[in-house]
């Protein structure tokens, strides 16, 4: 599915994450007024397979070109 949207228009994808993962997990009921603890999610595994799925080019466009331009960072010169 990644890379049906990356072929699709990769100028309009942006690399996310719901960090810091908290919220409701499977098979466990939610208390609404107890602290939630955070899944144990490996960013640096995500953003690794993100590497596998992708090129070079297809990463400098998804994590810097388009949130460069949404964003409107200064461009470095």
């Amino acid at each position: 599915m990644a890379r049906a949207l990356i072929e699709a228009n990769p100028r309009r994808m942006l690399w996310g994450t719901d960090w810091p993962h908290t919220g409701p997990w499977p098979g466990r009921t939610r208390d609404l007024h107890a602290e939630e603890p955070f899944h144990p999610i490996d960013d640096g595994a995500m953003l690794s397979m993100f590497g596998r799925w992708t090129t070079e080019a297809e990463r400098q466009q998804i994590l810097v070109d388009t949130p460069g331009t949404l964003y409107d960072f200064p461009q470095n010169k």
